[in-house]
């Protein structure tokens, strides 16, 4: 019983890490759009900002 345990067990883990690892890239890679979406709507803010300063 305790050397099949044993060989399993590290093997789980590291599958579970790897899942985990994905998962949280996954969230990152989210994150970022979100980010350069919000950077893009910043970037048109100033823009038109500029822009109005420019006319006037």
């Amino acid at each position: 019983m305790s050397p099949s345990s044993t060989s399993s067990s590290p093997r789980s883990s590291c599958a579970t890490q790897a899942l985990d690892y994905s998962a949280t890239h996954r969230a990152h890679l989210d994150e970022i759009e979100k980010l350069r979406a919000k950077n893009e709507a910043m970037r048109e803010q100033l823009a038109k900002l500029q822009s109005k300063l420019q006319s006037s």
